[in-house]
């Protein structure tokens, strides 16, 4: 039985909802774009780089990746890493049903997908994937918190329940604070 590790991330911090522009098209903040580079900086290290990406395509989840990319790209001393990325209208307001219709389409042979996203559709997919919420993520899965999720599966029609947590952390537990501005 092979492994996938399905990484979820919330986007990371976006403008205001009191802002006059749709809810689709609020882009990240300075404070977000750090909270995305500590976060690529920290799944670089531990070694979870995709091999796919699905993502929303609203501007802040786009945002979002593409600042973890540009991490990866420095870690990796190269331009050239660009797994396949999936931006998709379906990930936007989505639910636990889309991501794991979307999911259970990818080719055997991708091991670690990320799953960029929005709450609580990102929470609610750890919530089914886990027996137990980690316990960083008790009260509510922050801005660009990240749960790695580790499957037991030989393709990614994966199953309730049948995840293991390998990783739950968010910027603010990797020390980066809003007053650090």
């Amino acid at each position: 039985m092979s492994k996938r590790q399905l990484v979820l991330i919330r986007h990371a911090k976006a403008a205001s909802k009191e802002l006059p522009m749709a809810d689709f098209d609020r882009a990240l903040t300075e404070f977000g774009r750090q909270q995305a580079s500590l976060m690529g900086e920290h799944l670089s290290q531990k070694g979870f780089l995709p091999q796919m990406i699905l993502c929303s395509s609203s501007l802040r989840t786009k945002q979002t990746w593409e600042t973890l990319l540009e991490i990866f790209n420095a870690s990796l001393q190269t331009q050239a890493f660009t797994p396949p990325l999936l931006l998709s209208d379906d990930l936007y307001l989505s639910s636990v049903s889309t991501y794991l219709q979307t999911l259970e389409i990818l080719p055997s042979s991708i091991e670690t997908v990320f799953l960029i996203g929005h709450n609580p559709e990102i929470e609610a997919m750890m919530d089914w994937s886990l027996e137990k919420r980690p316990d960083l993520f008790q009260d509510k899965f922050t801005t660009c918190a990240v749960a790695v999720i580790q499957f037991e599966s030989d393709s990614w029609a994966i199953k309730a329940k049948s995840g293991q947590c390998l990783l739950a952390t968010s910027p603010k537990q990797a020390g980066l604070r809003a007053n650090k501005l």
